[in-house]
């Protein structure tokens, strides 16, 4: 997922000559990824903090206290792991129940998300390949297809984990040394496999669709599309599509989040800036936290092509 961290000013010296950027305003926040959904799993939370444009990435906030309560009292605790936080026991968002969030950092500070339901579970119904034309490519379009007849679930939200089979089109059955004496070449016969390998790479950016513009809560939308020139379909392709439905306001920080976090020029008019979710600091109110508290049903198949 892309990540918005906080507004930057930036100083340009010409439209024709180089220049560094650097950050010239820069506050510290705290950044919460955290999604819990219907699935019985050890649950995950991430905890960064905002970093400067010069600086490589964020910095994972460590011994933290975390921990999900719902609304009749039981408590999930997490605890700190590999750059996450992963809660202590398997557990799942169950219907009819409320969710909170609560960190507690090193710091002395304390943070709280809203009460948040679970929502209404809608399952993929097929993740279909077809050969298509998009923006004058020709390609594999990779859509999603579902539906809710309740007409409960209106906002979507996509994740995709594509594997791939990578065959070297120039490969050689050996290595090739110099000899230091003679300066002549050594051919040594390959003694392990390096033409074949395989890749698996997970989506990074921000897919939604909704259906409230629909007259019925059908969803047909593409997840991916891979040109015909790409390698990665060259040999066997295969994708896991998950599909989280969300609420209104979920839907609406990650619409925001991705129009916000877009690939535009630094210099158009559409600049990053703060926008908040729904967690907040509760030991200091005007403390700015990024991030959202996300309970969601969630559903997911793989296709091979």
């Amino acid at each position: 997922m892309k990540k918005l961290f906080i507004l930057l000013v930036f100083v340009l010296v010409s439209c024709t000559e180089p220049y560094h950027l650097q950050t010239s305003n820069f506050e510290e926040a705290l950044v919460i990824e955290a999604t819990i959904t219907n699935e019985l799993k050890s649950q995950q939370i991430k905890i960064t903090k905002t970093y400067r444009l010069e600086e490589n990435g964020p910095d994972f906030v460590e011994n933290a206290e975390v921990y999900v309560k719902d609304n009749l009292g039981n408590i999930y605790n997490f605890s700190e792991g590999d750059e996450i936080y992963q809660s202590d026991i398997a557990f799942q968002a169950v219907q009819g129940r409320s969710y909170q969030l609560f960190i507690n950092t090193a710091d002395g500070k304390s943070y709280q998300s809203d009460a948040e339901l679970l929502t209404h579970e809608n399952p993929i119904q097929s993740i279909e390949v077809a050969d298509k034309t998009f923006q004058g490519e020709r390609g594999a379009e990779i859509k999603v297809k579902a539906f809710d007849p309740t007409n409960s679930s209106k906002y979507y939200r996509y994740e995709y984990e594509e594997t791939y089979k990578i065959i070297a089109p120039k490969w050689l059955p050996f290595t090739v040394l110099v000899d230091p004496n003679t300066k002549e070449l050594i051919y040594t016969p390959r003694t392990y496999e390096a033409r074949t390998c395989y890749s698996t790479v997970k989506s990074n950016d921000i897919i939604l669709t909704k259906t409230t513009n629909l007259n019925e809560d059908r969803v047909d939308h593409m997840v991916r599309f891979i040109a015909v020139t790409d390698p990665i379909i060259k040999h066997r392709y295969s994708i896991l599509v998950r599909q989280y439905v969300q609420n209104l306001e979920a839907y609406t920080y990650y619409s925001t989040l991705k129009q916000l976090s877009n690939n535009e020029s630094i210099l158009s008019q559409n600049q990053p800036g703060f926008f908040s979710g729904n967690i907040e600091c509760v030991s200091n109110p005007n403390e700015k936290v990024i991030g959202f508290f996300d309970v969601s049903t969630v559903s997911s198949q793989r296709i091979f092509f």
